[in-house]
């Protein structure tokens, strides 16, 4: 499960003035582990085994027993700024917020400061065997269960084919299947710049432009026959595009673009984007 940042906490837990944000950290991360652990218990298909504990008690049974066990876990996370602040005027923007004791998921606040953050979901035996990017440091629902479903399809991938690792596998996905252009495309509306008649001018396959909300929905019902598309950041400086089934996971296509862009010369800066689906993106999920 997701482990609060001890060191941030203790940064920022003995200031009076910030103990209000410290809570709706903690409040955050609370979410995203019942979230997580929602999208395991209902979700999670390729074993059917699961046990639920804490990061240290996963690599201590790991440890006695390599054989039997391995780890499905929130990978290292990074973010350009914190979203804890104090001594401000307003509180950070949180997506998981405590409301009448029970835990609810905020989709507007999907689109802040933290969409710059790098997290993933990783699978491990004892290494890491595969990694899927989350495209949110808070995660919703919908997320965890879109990233299970996809390491569940890269594993059983595995059993069926000659590649003799995740990664290499994943690198080798055709970059649109066939069987993208019988599904109907799920575009969350601000996840993207194109108007729908762009879209249709470079895209000829079957699609909507949806609230987020909408697309978790999807998500829960199973249904394939829907994908989705999402970009998540990578690495510091790239984010990563991809396409898969909403109710498999079956990965259609993936491919990487910058995240930052620097002009050098005398007027030298650093253009930092968000990475919207543009009409470029649309023109790579055909043929």
């Amino acid at each position: 499960m997701p482990e609060n940042d001890k060191y941030l906490l203790s940064m920022y837990g003995q200031d009076k003035d910030s103990a209000e944000y410290v809570q709706l950290y903690i409040n955050d991360m609370e979410g995203q582990r019942l979230a997580l652990k929602n999208a395991i218990s209902e979700h999670w298909k390729f074993t059917d085994n699961t046990i639920i504990t804490s990061l240290k008690e996963a690599k201590s049974l790991i440890k006695k027993f390599p054989d039997k066990y391995a780890l499905l876990r929130i990978g290292e996370q990074f973010q350009d700024r914190t979203y804890i602040t104090f001594k401000t005027s307003s509180p950070p923007i949180t997506s998981w917020n405590l409301v009448n004791g029970k835990f609810v998921y905020n989709a507007r606040n999907r689109y802040n400061i933290r969409r710059l953050g790098i997290t993933s979901l990783d699978i491990e035996m004892p290494k890491r065997i595969f990694r899927v990017y989350l495209p949110k440091m808070s995660s919703s629902l919908g997320d965890f269960i879109y990233a299970v479903r996809q390491i569940d399809y890269v594993l059983k991938s595995i059993l069926k084919s000659e590649e003799n690792s995740a990664n290499k596998l994943y690198r080798n996905i055709s970059l649109v299947s066939e069987e993208l252009k019988n599904k109907i495309l799920l575009i969350d509306v601000k996840e993207t710049n194109c108007a729908e008649e762009a879209i249709k001018k470079v895209y000829p396959y079957p699609f909507r432009i949806v609230s987020y909300d909408a697309i978790e929905d999807v998500l829960k019902t199973k249904d394939d026959n829907y994908a989705i598309i999402q970009t998540a950041r990578f690495d510091t400086q790239s984010s990563t595009h991809y396409v898969a089934n909403a109710g498999n996971g079956t990965i259609y296509c993936n491919f990487n673009s910058p995240t930052f862009n620097y002009s050098g010369g005398e007027n030298a800066y650093i253009r930092v984007y968000y990475p919207l689906i543009t009409v470029k993106e649309f023109e790579k999920y055909k043929d």
